[in-house]
């Protein structure tokens, strides 16, 4: 083991899988087992004192997972309860649900309840769909007939969830990320994690809580877009459950949210540009973009030339692109100074076209899932249905 465990905890698996298989298939004496327990002791002591990737040979995802299923094997709940709490916690991506939902029976509801919260609590920032994945998981392997005890433990872990919905933000690209190589692995909300959420809340008969998440992600159209997150849930929320959920409360909500959203976006074309005219204000007031900013607001003129230094052409490349001006620049290498190009585009117009047909085909998705109905929903359906014929219109 001490061989072993220089190349890290992995390195120490296969050895402790034999050893596990062995007492598992014979009527193995205390002795045997206490020495099994004592090799996962030291091989989770490790774990634990290295951050992910910190030792040679660095671990994979399914190394957790494996880990889990041998300690299942052995049935010892508080070694279990250690390598989740101190390990799968701190390194976790959701490739660890699976055999958590299968093993995590051994350390009883009360404790399952607290570790798990615990980890949705620490994750959900990075990890929204696989904690959302591990509730929907855990509530199908316990079934619905669970004892009062592990429907509060799944309660529990659904409510860490649902409080940090509304402190979830949109991660950009190239967000600096201290924990980049495991967050790197995390997949993102899509209509699946919305479903699965708002039906494993159902299933818990967790009204209140379903109540709360409704409203975070209607609060929050930056992460849960309707057009690309909530209609397909919306879709397969539906498929699942047929008409009966037509008279779901947070069905016609989460339904009326996103029409509202999609007509306030798109209920009339975009229109077309009259003129080249681009209104910017240009902080800088050097020479270059007084006449960059002159040009932005002429309406006749497509094309401008400015034969600057490099420094200067430089800069004006920053304003451009800080201003978001729809032009392209390119530089002509004529004679010396050199000459940068700029001409305007349609750029704005073309995205708002794009986008607006992307709405129509959300509201085609939309309109057929709530049925005949009145009142304020049946207004919604009305004004969709005039938005699409004007668009077939023109």
């Amino acid at each position: 083991m001490d061989v072993l465990l220089q190349a890290g905890p992995a390195a120490a698996l296969p050895y402790f899988k034999d050893r596990v298989q062995a007492v598992n298939s014979l009527a193995a004496p205390a002795a045997d087992r206490q020495t099994v327990h004592s090799i996962a002791e030291r091989i989770i002591a490790v774990w634990e004192a290295t951050r992910n990737g910190g030792y040679p040979g660095r671990g994979k995802e399914s190394d957790r997972r494996d880990m889990i299923a041998l300690l299942g094997q052995l049935a010892d709940a508080p070694l279990l309860e250690r390598f989740i709490a101190g390990v799968v916690t701190r390194e976790y991506d959701g490739s660890e649900n699976e055999a958590m939902a299968t093993n995590v029976h051994w350390v009883g509801p009360i404790r399952a309840g607290q570790l798990l919260s615990h980890l949705a609590i620490e994750n959900m920032r990075f990890f929204p769909a696989a904690c959302v994945n591990l509730l929907w998981r855990l509530t199908r392997e316990l079934g619905l007939e669970s004892t009062t005890d592990w429907i509060a433990a799944l309660r529990e872990i659904g409510a860490a969830i649902v409080r940090a919905l509304p402190d979830l933000k949109q991660r950009k690209p190239d967000q600096p990320d201290r924990d980049w190589c495991r967050t790197q692995k995390a997949k993102p909300v899509d209509g699946t994690t919305l479903a699965d959420l708002l039906e494993t809340l159902a299933a818990l008969n967790a009204s209140t809580l379903r109540d709360a998440a409704c409203k975070s992600i209607a609060a929050n159209p930056k992460v849960f877009n309707p057009a690309t997150l909530i209609v397909p849930a919306l879709q397969l929320l539906r498929e699942r459950s047929g008409d009966a959920v037509l008279s779901d409360k947070e069905f016609r909500r989460l339904w009326g949210h996103s029409a509202e959203f999609l007509l306030a976006r798109s209920e009339q074309p975009p229109q077309s540009p009259k003129d080249w005219r681009q209104d910017v204000k240009i902080v800088c007031r050097c020479d270059d973009c007084h006449e960059l900013q002159a040009f932005a607001l002429d309406p006749a003129t497509q094309t401008h030339r400015f034969r600057v230094r490099k420094e200067r052409r430089q800069h004006l490349h920053q304003q451009i692109d800080r201003h978001r001006l729809d032009m392209t620049h390119v530089t002509d290498r004529t004679g010396s100074p050199q000459t940068l190009v700029c001409s305007k585009t349609r750029a704005t117009y073309e995205r708002q076209c794009r986008q607006y047909n992307e709405d129509l085909a959300s509201m085609a998705a939309l309109h057929p899932l709530i049925g005949k109905t009145d009142g304020d929903l049946q207004r919604l359906r009305a004004r969709m249905d005039a938005a699409r014929q004007q668009c077939a219109r023109a």
